[in-house]
């Protein structure tokens, strides 16, 4: 579960497009429908590097309206990589690039039918929150903050 490379990407790129598109598939499937928040315009999109160079998990932060605060995005990996250290790896980086940029605390939300987000966000740190924005009132959501 080592030292996973990960490399910023732009939304050019194709292996990161088909990480999101993966992402977006597999919440469809676990939720029946097929509307998700989009990610803003401007965010840090990033990939982690399988061991034969080919990215294999991603994620996006993005800037909010409140000063400060940033919000993490599409943390996915794909399925046949699960378990090795990639999404950790993607939380850390994710919370250093916020560091870089300024923001002093990070939030996301995940569905409450991925008990495998939750207990990674749960594990590394991250206190459970009330809902926000666009998710208040979501029975599906579950919502996290990260003071940095």
């Amino acid at each position: 579960m080592g030292n996973h490379p990960i490399e910023e990407r732009t939304l050019t790129d194709p292996e990161l497009n088909q990480l999101l598109r993966d992402a977006v598939e597999e919440l469809a499937r676990r939720y029946g429908f097929e509307e998700f928040p989009e990610v803003t315009p401007g965010a840090t999109y990033c990939v982690a590097l399988a061991d034969n160079g080919h990215a294999c998990a991603c994620g996006a932060l993005q800037s909010t309206e409140e000063n400060g605060l940033g919000e993490i995005k599409r943390i996915f990996t794909q399925p046949q990589f699960r378990g090795h250290g990639y999404a950790r790896a993607m939380m850390k980086r994710m919370e250093e690039l916020a560091r870089s940029k300024g923001f002093t605390r990070l939030r996301l939300q995940t569905g409450n039918r991925q008990p495998e987000a939750i207990e990674l966000y749960t594990a590394t740190g991250w206190t459970q929150c009330e809902a926000y924005g666009e998710y208040v009132g979501d029975t599906f959501s579950v919502c996290f903050m990260r003071n940095l």
